[in-house]
Parts: C-alpha cells; sequence; structure tokens
C-alpha cells in the first residue's frame, strides 16, 4: 500500500520506546512537507491506523496497546476518557503534548481545567518549577470552585497526586463537609501528615453511606502506605460487606494493593472475579491490577483487553498491560 505524499518511514524507526514512539516519528515527518501541512492535524488521528496496515510495518505487540492508547487521546469524544488515556501513556513513560492537546481546557476553569492540569502535573518532575506552578493552578482552582463537583474534582486530584498542603478551606471540609467531600477532604489531610484524619478515614469503611464507603475505599488504594493495624481493620470490613454490595470492589482493591504477600493471592481471586462485572469494576480491578503489578496476570488482562468493548475499560487494561510487559523486559 503506498501513501501518497508521506516520507517512507523504515520499520526500525517505528519501534516503540519509552522516550519516542512511531506516531511521533510519523507526524514529525509529515510536517516536512508544505503540502500535507494543514492536513497534518486530521492525518494524527489515522496515522496508527494506516501504518498497522502497511506491509512491512507490523507492529510489536506492545504497540498495539500503546497505538490503541494514542488513537483513544485524540479522537475520542468524552473529556475524561482522553484524560485516562494520557495519565495511561504518562505512566509508561510515552511522551505527549498535553499543552497543546488539553490547551483549550487549560484556557478555562472548572473540572475539566482541574483534569488537564492533573495530566501536568503528573508529566513534570515534582520539585521542578512547572510542577510547583501546575500544583499552584490546581489549589486555585479548588479555591474559586463554583460548585461541589468541583471542588470534588479538585480533592480527588490533589489526594491522587498525593499533595501536601495546608489549607483551611480543606481541613474545614474534612471536619464538617459535605460526606463525599468530608471524605475526599480527609484524604488530602492524611496525605498532609495529619493522622487523626487518617484514623477518621479508615472509619468511613464502616460507614451506613454508600457515597462515603466508596470514597474511603477507593481513597485508601492511593495510599503509598498504611499502618498495620488500619489494614486489618480493612479487612475485617471486608468480612461484614455482602458480596452483592456495589462498592465492595473497592475495598478489595485497596486490600489487594496494600496486602502482605501471605494475603495476596486471596484477595487476587476475588478480585478478578470482578472482571465479569460492571464497567467501573472492570475499571478499578485493571488500575489496581497496573498499581500492584502482577506479571502473571498478562495473559489474562491481554484476554480482556481484547474482548471489552468500553474504551474506558480497555485504556485501564491497556495500561496494566504495558506496565506488566515492562516489568518483564
Amino acid at each position: 500500500m503506498k501513501v501518497i505524499g508521506m516520507k517512507p518511514v523504515r520499520p526500525e524507526q517505528i519501534q516503540d520506546t519509552y522516550e519516542h514512539d512511531y506516531i511521533s516519528l510519523c507526524i514529525s515527518s509529515l510536517k516536512k512537507y508544505k503540502r500535507m501541512k494543514k492536513y497534518s492535524k486530521r492525518f494524527i488521528i489515522i496515522l496508527p491506523i494506516l501504518l498497522e496496515i502497511i506491509p512491512g510495518n507490523a507492529q510489536p505487540e506492545e504497540n498495539k496497546y500503546s497505538s490503541f492508547l494514542r488513537r483513544t487521546l485524540h479522537a475520542n469524544n468524552n473529556f475524561w476518557v482522553r484524560i485516562h488515556a494520557a495519565e495511561a501513556l504518562i505512566s509508561n513513560n510515552y511522551t505527549i503534548d498535553a499543552e497543546q492537546i488539553f490547551r483549550i481546557e487549560l484556557d478555562g476553569n472548572g473540572a475539566e481545567k482541574i483534569g488537564a492540569l492533573r495530566v501536568l502535573a503528573r508529566i513534570y518532575q515534582t520539585g521542578s518549577h512547572k510542577y510547583d506552578i501546575t500544583v499552584k493552578r490546581i489549589l486555585h482552582q479548588f479555591e474559586i470552585a463554583q460548585s461541589r463537583h468541583e471542588r470534588l474534582v479538585a480533592l480527588e486530584t490533589i489526594g491522587k497526586l498525593n499533595l501536601s498542603v495546608s489549607n483551611w478551606d480543606i481541613e474545614k471540609l474534612a471536619q464538617t463537609g459535605p460526606e463525599g467531600q468530608m471524605v475526599m477532604a480527609c484524604w488530602v489531610m492524611s496525605n498532609s501528615g495529619c493522622p487523626p484524619y487518617f484514623d477518621k478515614l479508615v472509619d468511613f469503611i464502616a460507614s451506613g453511606s454508600p457515597k462515603q464507603f466508596r470514597y474511603a475505599a477507593y481513597s485508601l488504594r492511593f495510599m503509598n502506605r498504611i499502618p498495620p493495624e488500619a489494614y486489618f481493620r480493612m479487612k475485617g470490613r471486608l468480612d461484614q460487606v455482602d458480596k452483592g454490595h456495589p462498592f465492595r470492589v473497592y475495598l478489595l482493591s485497596a486490600l489487594y494493593f496494600h496486602a502482605p504477600r501471605k494475603d495476596i493471592n486471596t484477595y487476587k481471586k476475588q478480585l478478578l472475579a470482578y472482571l465479569d462485572g460492571e464497567k467501573y469494576e472492570k475499571y478499578e480491578v485493571f488500575e489496581v491490577l497496573a498499581a500492584r503489578g502482577d506479571e502473571g496476570s498478562i495473559h489474562l488482562i491481554g484476554r480482556k483487553f481484547e474482548e471489552e468493548k468500553d474504551d474506558d475499560v480497555r485504556i485501564a487494561a491497556a495500561k496494566a498491560y504495558l506496565i506488566h510487559k515492562h516489568k518483564l523486559q
């Protein structure tokens, strides 16, 4: 197959590496030609598809996943799906031009800007000037939030980035805020070195409020480490939670992430059963498999990626597959 107007790309040039992937290389080649220049943006989306069908340009297995993430990042209509694709690429050391891709959202305010800033924070090195500026911009979005939803998105972003902040408004929410924001604020305060708020966060897994249970269990999975007593409280709570509980997967995920080696297989077996569950359950399973790392599941992840129809779930599966693949190399 011949693509008119495009400079040939040698197969060895399109080996996807951590530093540079073949799509970026081809886009760069494309832009060298003046008559194609004005069409370059639309080619960004279809280039991966073209390259996959050019004889002699067969991709390594790994590139199937990174190419899917690239296509989704550029072409999906759902903003948060694109954010997740960006984060999946970044977590596997692929480069993206986030400032350009999310330039519209970064020029505005609100939840989508916070999501775009979260991507930038993941790109910039911790402690760098750009990173510090991005963190300040996220905190500013929290301070000017116009709705509970925006504040919740800001708190989740601060929590996920494991930022240590000193903010009276966040501490106040951790004490007396609405149920969802209270849990997320306790997450932030826990990251900021305030043990009483971590204890309160663990208390929420015993809450009768499904929202508080969900947010608390979800946030505990993102903690770098938890004290043994907290782990045993979580373990005891799982035994009490009905297997049909809609958010049980989040507590199970947190336990799997923090489990000592002797407990890991017990939680893994239960966790993998959720790969036949709801979309959010499947997504969470792939996310924690990526976070904890389990090379033994790579073939299952690859099969589930092929079977899955939902792009967001496929993103989480692709992320997990690539992380495991890199660990095996």
